[in-house]
């Protein structure tokens, strides 16, 4: 009881003293649960989504070239490549950290307990970012760009190669698939299957690679497809370019492609990624320096 009563005096002296709940994880070496999409999106359903464009609105401004999203209990985080700098956004004060710089650059992530596991375009690196470290877990990529938890590691899409590498925690790198268009975002759905998106143009495809390393193609006419985002359902939402502006689709568990917002952002779209009340997404064109949401 004397034990409880110390952490709990703890507790609230580092919170008065404007410590957050993530700091004082890791003051504690609480656990907490892997964020293992970069999103909150295993709690929501996108089956009935219906978006209105008129309701798009600017959340954060005044970043030069964002491009990767993630988000992790309140917070957004944000790749500014043009800046070479990973920030951390809060949601309902909008207030925002420099996470790390000279990281060039982070895409998508996956986010645990102040830890940032991503891969590193041009510096053809997977890394872990914390507390304004980076410690290097495996090079000699070619572009790596998307990345899911897999096993006991990690998938990563290797953009130049077109190619999906397995990583291991211990940075032993082996190919998973070859022969893809621009691998991109990626997801998991509920029997394990990996879903990619295929940016390039010869392709403009989703593919699905099952568990036995078949890979199929799902889904087709889908320009610049950067970004995927799966629900509970197993419905996937895909950041892509339509008639040259920025979209979001909608791939359901059987097959069914539909739009589900039209924007008249510059693209292509990265994103959208959820805090289970919101869409986040941004136009990684170059020449936008906003986050954007809509309301779902």
């Amino acid at each position: 009881m004397k034990f409880l009563s110390i952490i709990f005096i703890f507790i609230v002296a580092v919170t008065l003293s404007g410590c957050d709940k993530d700091q004082i994880a890791r003051m504690l070496k609480i656990p907490r649960e892997v964020n293992k999409v970069p999103v909150d999106a295993a709690k929501v359903d996108f089956s009935n989504l219906s978006l209105n464009p008129k309701n798009i609105e600017v959340f954060a401004e005044g970043f030069n070239k964002p491009h990767g999203l993630g988000y992790l209990d309140g917070f957004i985080y944000l790749s500014s490549e043009g800046e070479k700098t990973l920030y951390r956004v809060n949601i309902r004060s909008k207030g925002r950290e420099i996470i790390i710089n000279n990281v060039n650059f982070p895409h998508d992530m996956i986010i645990d307990q102040g830890e940032v596991i991503t891969p590193l375009f041009y510096q053809n690196q997977l890394v872990n970012i914390n507390e304004g470290e980076v410690r290097e877990i495996a090079s000699g990529f070619d572009g790596p760009n998307g990345i899911v938890e897999f096993e006991n590691g990690w998938l990563v899409s290797d953009y130049n190669s077109g190619s999906i590498y397995k990583v291991e925690q211990n940075g032993a790198k082996s190919l998973y698939v070859a022969g893809l268009s621009g691998p991109a975002g990626m997801v998991v759905d509920l029997k394990g299957n990996i879903y990619v998106a295929n940016y390039l143009s010869s392709a403009k495809s989703i593919v699905k690679i099952t568990n036995q390393k078949r890979v199929e193609t799902i889904a087709t006419q889908l320009e610049k497809s950067e970004s995927l985002l799966i629900d509970s359902k197993d419905n996937i939402l895909i950041g892509h370019e339509k008639e040259g502006k920025g979209a979001i689709s909608k791939l359901t568990p059987d097959g069914k492609l539909s739009l589900v917002l039209q924007t008249q952002l510059e693209t292509p779209i990265v994103g959208p990624i959820t805090d289970g009340v919101y869409l986040y997404f941004v136009s990684a064109s170059g020449n936008d320096s906003k986050i954007y949401r809509v309301k779902f």
